[in-house]
């Protein structure tokens, strides 16, 4: 038998009590811009360097590359493993 799915009382949620207290410390991979152990769409108009721009932030944090050189906005600060899925839709 499979679990069944939790539901939310709505009228007993209570906003105080589930975001009460200091939040977590986000970890970056770009100071700033992109978190660290999150997924992330990197949307923009074609022609515009995504493609380009995700190699280079994935050369980066593979190879340890660029260091101390801004990318969207700020420095790489992890390094290690880096995975790009793309698709192009036509």
């Amino acid at each position: 038998m499979a679990d069944q799915p939790r539901s939310l009382d709505l009228q007993a949620w209570n906003a105080a009590k589930c975001y009460s207290g200091k939040p977590p410390e986000i970890r970056w991979l770009v100071e700033g811009t992109i978190p660290s152990g999150v997924p992330v769409l990197l949307a923009a108009a074609g022609d515009t360097g995504k493609s380009f721009l995700a190699l280079k932030l994935a050369l980066a944090v593979a190879c340890g590359m660029y260091p101390g050189e801004p990318i969207l906005g700020g420095p790489v600060r992890v390094s290690g493993t880096a995975v790009i899925f793309y698709s192009r839709r036509e």
